[in-house]
């Protein structure tokens, strides 16, 4: 086992005095449950409800640090895992004292899921850098973050943003925390998602929507046929049309009125009566049920 120096200070502290603190979830920050639809809570109701959930948290049994040390924290050997109060930690497998050695968990997954309620979850992402202007010669891991999508870590020196202390201790356990959000739900069935920054308005059936917003949103453009619903994912949506398949295929839509042909490889062809279409361009046909694809039967010119 390969001893970091975030390892190490974990290591000593449950040798010592069992870890009941570290670098940890905050209490200060939101309480997001993952969707996009309603911004309209004021930052007096979120710190309420944060407040609220950190009460809760502070006052279940489960959400308190097991009492576990362990007897030989260097040895090497596999960890367990443990909850410290605020996340889940590795625990050397070398001997343990206390009177919850018989209730380690084998695994991160496990922890996270005996203690998911005990988590502050934002699915905003976290505000945090490394501090470039540290001339940093001992670089660690600083904590494992949220983006607003997945998670990643932080190396460096020095933690600097309002949301260092939100720091989790490894990418599993922050997958699994954030795994309901809206960003992980869309990226796990295939979408793209797209913050507010971004500028979009939203997307139906792969396609973003043809409208105007006053404020942009956090949006996933799902596969073509496929709409993005909260807490759920991409999903195949019925009421996808031809034409919403085109857009979402960077095609052309010909309505009826237009009175066009069908389009191959970019090419219209002959017909006798008014068709509705889609134009995609060079080396590219449409088909009913992916929207324009890469049509092999193309000419190479």
């Amino acid at each position: 086992m390969r001893w970091t120096p975030t390892l190490f200070v974990i290591a000593a502290c449950f040798a010592i005095v069992g870890c009941t603190g570290g670098t940890s979830l905050s209490g200060d920050e939101d309480v997001a449950d993952g969707t996009t639809a309603d911004r309209t809570e004021t930052a007096d109701d979120a710190a309420a409800d944060d407040a609220a959930a950190d009460d809760a948290a502070e006052t279940s049994p489960a959400c308190e640090p097991q009492d576990v040390r362990s007897l030989d924290p260097f040895c090497g050997a596999r960890s367990l895992v443990a909850w410290d109060g605020r996340r889940c930690v590795d625990f050397p497998n070398c001997g343990c004292e206390g009177a919850d050695c018989a209730a380690l968990y084998e695994t991160i997954p496990e922890c996270v899921e005996a203690h998911r309620a005990c988590y502050a979850v934002s699915c905003e992402a976290d505000s945090v850098a490394d501090d470039a202007c540290i001339d940093c010669t001992a670089e660690m891991l600083l904590g494992v973050f949220w983006d607003g999508r997945e998670c990643f870590e932080l190396h460096g020196c020095d933690c600097t943003g309002r949301d260092c202390d939100r720091g989790l201790g490894s990418l599993a356990e922050c997958g699994m925390v954030h795994e309901a959000c809206d960003g992980a739900s869309c990226l796990a069935t295939g979408g793209q998602w797209f913050p507010a920054a971004a500028g979009t308005c939203g997307f139906a059936c792969g396609a973003e929507l043809p409208l105007a917003c006053e404020s942009p949103i956090d949006a996933c453009r799902c596969p073509p046929g496929e709409t993005f619903t909260g807490g759920l994912g991409c999903a195949p949506d019925p009421s996808c049309t031809p034409a919403d398949l085109c857009a979402a295929t960077r095609g052309i839509w010909h309505p009826l009125e237009e009175c066009r042909c069908d389009f191959r490889c970019g090419i219209e062809e002959d017909c006798h009566d008014c068709l509705e279409s889609c134009e995609c361009g060079p080396h590219r046909t449409f088909e009913p049920l992916g929207g324009c694809v890469f049509d092999p039967s193309c000419p190479a010119a």
